[in-house]
């Protein structure tokens, strides 16, 4: 399959996946957590060790600003540990 078949089929599988998948999950979340901070949990759980900020920009393509005020987020819900 070359490259452009490979984002034709996943243009044609993304509405699919948003509205079967992803907005149903979303209503599952708690209201305290949002989609993109279960992401971001997830990306941490699945690394098995603590990343910096730089680690997690490149892991989620976010700016830094981004990443350190979810962090901030998390960490004021308990939910991860700052570790310095």
């Amino acid at each position: 399959m070359t490259e452009s078949q490979m984002k034709r089929l996943l243009l044609d599988v993304l509405p699919y996946w948003n509205y079967q998948i992803v907005k149903p999950f979303k209503q599952q979340l708690d209201k305290n957590i949002s989609f993109e901070m279960y992401c971001f949990i997830k990306i941490m759980q699945l690394s098995g060790k603590a990343l910096s900020i730089s680690e997690l920009c490149s892991l989620t393509k976010l700016p830094k600003q981004q990443i350190a005020k979810l962090s901030t987020k998390l960490v004021r819900q308990e939910l991860i540990k700052r570790k310095r």
